[in-house]
Formats: C-alpha cells, sequence, structure tokens
C-alpha cells in the first residue's frame, strides 16, 4: 500500500511543489473540472498500457538495469541508465510535439534539450530505488513512470507559461526526492545483490 501511495500522492506532490517554486506561489490552473479528473485517469491508464512506460521499463529496469547493477553497482549503473535513456529520447526533439524538425525554431531546442537532460537522471534514481526495494517489481517501477508522465496534464492547465512550456519544475520537484533518496540510501538505492545477478556477474568474469 506504501507504494501506491508514494506513486499516486507523493509523486504527484513533489511535481506540485516544483510548481510552487517555479511559480513563486501556489500556481493557478484552467478548467480543473469533474471533467479534467475523469481524463486524468483514463489517460493514467492509456499511458500506462500504451504509452512509453510499459515497453520502456521492460528493457530498462528489467533487462538493463540487474546486468548494469551486478558490473557497476548501483549508483553508477543508474548514471549510465540515465545517458542512455536521454540518447534514447532525443529523436523525440525532432518532432512537431516538442516543435522541432525541419525550419523549427532551434532556440526551443535549447530550452527544452537540457532540461530534459536534467529531467532524466532524478527520475532514474527514483526507478531505481524503487525497483531495488520491491525486488525487481516491474509494476510498481512501470506505475511510477505513468504517474509521472501523467501529471504533465496538468502541467497543459497551468496560467504560467514557464510552468506549461517547460519541465523545469518536474527537474526541481523529482530532484527533491532523488536527493532524499540518496541521502537516506547513502547512494545505495535499496540495492541488494541476488542470487541470479551473482550468478551472471561470475558467468560473465569467466567468460573473458
Amino acid at each position: 500500500m506504501k507504494w501506491y501511495f508514494f506513486t499516486l500522492i507523493v509523486i504527484p506532490a513533489a511535481m506540485f511543489l516544483g510548481m510552487v517554486i517555479v511559480n513563486g506561489e501556489i500556481p493557478t490552473f484552467r478548467d480543473l473540472n469533474f471533467e479534467f479528473f475523469i481524463t486524468y485517469l483514463f489517460s493514467f491508464i492509456a499511458i500506462f498500457f500504451l504509452g512509453g512506460p510499459l515497453p520502456e521499463e521492460i528493457g530498462w529496469r528489467g533487462f538493463a538495469l540487474p546486468r548494469l547493477q551486478s558490473k557497476f553497482g548501483p549508483l553508477k549503473a543508474t548514471l549510465l541508465l540515465s545517458v542512455l535513456w536521454t540518447f534514447w529520447h532525443l529523436p523525440h526533439f525532432l518532432t512537431a510535439a516538442q516543435k522541432g524538425g525541419p525550419g523549427s525554431d532551434l532556440s526551443l531546442l535549447y530550452i527544452h534539450l537540457p532540461i530534459f537532460i536534467l529531467l532524466c537522471l532524478p527520475i532514474s534514481i527514483i526507478l531505481t530505488w524503487s525497483y531495488n526495494c520491491n525486488h525487481g517489481n516491474l509494476f510498481i517501477v512501470i506505475l511510477i513512470h505513468a504517474s509521472i508522465n501523467t501529471f504533465s496534464l496538468a502541467q497543459t492547465h497551468s496560467t504560467n507559461p514557464v510552468i506549461k512550456n517547460t519541465d523545469i519544475f518536474v527537474v526541481i520537484g523529482l530532484g527533491f526526492v532523488a536527493l532524499l533518496i540518496l541521502i537516506f540510501t547513502r547512494g545505495n538505492l535499496g540495492y541488494k545483490q541476488t542470487f541470479n545477478e551473482v550468478e551472471f556477474s561470475n558467468n560473465e568474469n569467466i567468460s573473458k
């Protein structure tokens, strides 16, 4: 139950805190009515199954993370995965959705891309920690990923153009959560090497 609370309450609350910090006060939103919350619920379900979280996390946290952790440890593995994750998303910044592509204003790319690069690290830390604490349970990891992505719906209703058009509030809010995780786990991110990872690591050494 505590992980559902973390996913559905703490994560959105942290991102909202980022909005408050960027805005300088509690931000105002347009059209946060019953219809919005119904849309939010169905969007969460759609993003979970059809968006990035499900297929991405099978690869990133399901396949790559345990192998990287057994070789480099949790923190270095998370840093490496964050870099790979960033490059994976680069083509997205050349789409119309990000106002990219031929003939686009490159100044927007210079704004959005650095913010996204910064964004990948705290999210990676949070997802690694949740993966390790749940003994490799991808369902919780995918839920957290979907929760982060779905909260962008609230972003589009903001009356503050900085909040509406950039993800800097996510960097601040989730950066705070990631920092607390690093402090309280002393950089270990809840990692305990499993028997399978030991076998994988030994097999890697034998093959060299």
